[in-house]
């Protein structure tokens, strides 16, 4: 399935049963977005990250040879999900810039890799992150 903003939907239940399982303390949801800042809190329930600078940042990895990937015959499925997405500026308004991916195809790897990134990124102090207050 292409991940477009309806991912709130489709994750919301498993996420919101990973916080009870696990306490608020270890899951923080994250939601992709059109938002200023590659991560801000939504002041609610989750923190919401710029889904086309997500993608952009993680594709520049890619190209820049700073993700190592398996022998081709165990990653062909990953990267195949990866390659299904590709770049297109809308039609609306002043037209912006997107990352969409051809229908019926996953791109679920793209995503999970872009999430482990940003994972680590804020592990690693690279993303501001601000935990939600009290």
């Amino acid at each position: 399935m292409c991940i477009r903003d309806r991912d709130a939907g489709v994750g919301a239940v498993s996420n919101a049963m990973l916080v009870d399982a696990l306490g608020p303390n270890k899951v923080v949801q994250i939601q992709y977005g059109s938002v200023s800042k590659m991560l801000s809190w939504n002041g609610t329930d989750r923190y919401m990250a710029d889904r086309t600078a997500a993608i952009d940042s993680m594709m520049m990895d890619y190209k820049r040879g700073r993700v190592i990937f398996g022998k081709l015959k165990q990653m062909k499925l990953a990267i195949t999900d990866i390659l299904a997405a590709y770049e297109e500026v809308t039609k609306q308004g002043q037209g912006r810039r997107v990352w969409n991916c051809f229908p019926a195809t996953p791109d679920d790897e793209l995503h999970a890799q872009v999430f482990g990134r940003l994972a680590m990124q804020i592990a690693t102090g690279q993303v501001a992150f601000y935990p939600m207050s009290a």
